[in-house]
């Protein structure tokens, strides 16, 4: 009985600190890999809808970002959802584990950009970077009912349509028809789905 209320306890601890970095409500749950971080310190940056599992980790950049999940969503482990500019997932969305869905570079195309950037972060700390320097970032859109299979890539600027499946091991880089199937790399549609 100890072990369970101590588990207990540390669970209402993690949620009651994750309520100042997200915004959801008490239907919403956080798996036993669940992480949000939040680097902007801003819980309006990350709106998650009801009855949605939270098994990955989700990460808006100091300089800002957000992310959006609908109703009735499934983000498996060891998923990443990092935003600088904007993630919007639809409701009835299952992610499965291994996937990485980041809507910027990540880094400054120009070398000497990128140094620098590189420096303050090594001597001031990732946390306090607050200015976004030259990173290309764009939109993503995962409309509902779509099912992305795990260790997939979703990389900036992409509109994955409404029931659409993206098959294991796929990185989308172009739009993704309604109630298709894509795969590969870069991944293709390859069928209709009824």
């Amino acid at each position: 009985m100890r072990l369970f209320s101590r588990f207990f306890k540390k669970k209402l601890t993690r949620e009651q600190e994750y309520k100042n970095r997200a915004i959801y409500d008490s239907s919403v749950s956080f798996g036993w890999a669940g992480i949000i971080t939040n680097f902007a310190n801003d819980p309006k940056a990350i709106i998650i809808g009801k009855n949605t599992v939270i098994n990955g980790e989700l990460i808006i950049n100091p300089y800002g970002g957000k992310i959006i999940i609908g109703d009735f969503c499934y983000i498996g482990h060891n998923t990443r959802v990092q935003s600088d500019t904007q993630i919007s997932i639809g409701n009835d969305v299952q992610i499965s584990y291994n996937v990485s869905i980041i809507d910027n570079n990540a880094h400054e195309l120009n070398s000497m950009e990128r140094k620098t950037s590189l420096r303050k972060i090594l001597i001031e700390g990732y946390e306090n970077l607050k200015q976004r320097g030259n990173i290309l970032g764009k939109h993503i859109i995962i409309e509902d009912e779509v099912w992305i299979n795990f260790n997939c890539i979703i990389l900036k600027g992409v509109k994955i349509g409404r029931g659409a499946i993206i098959g294991a091991g796929s990185v989308v880089t172009k739009n993704v028809p309604p109630y298709t199937l894509a795969v590969g790399n870069p991944a293709k549609v390859i069928k209709t789905i009824n």
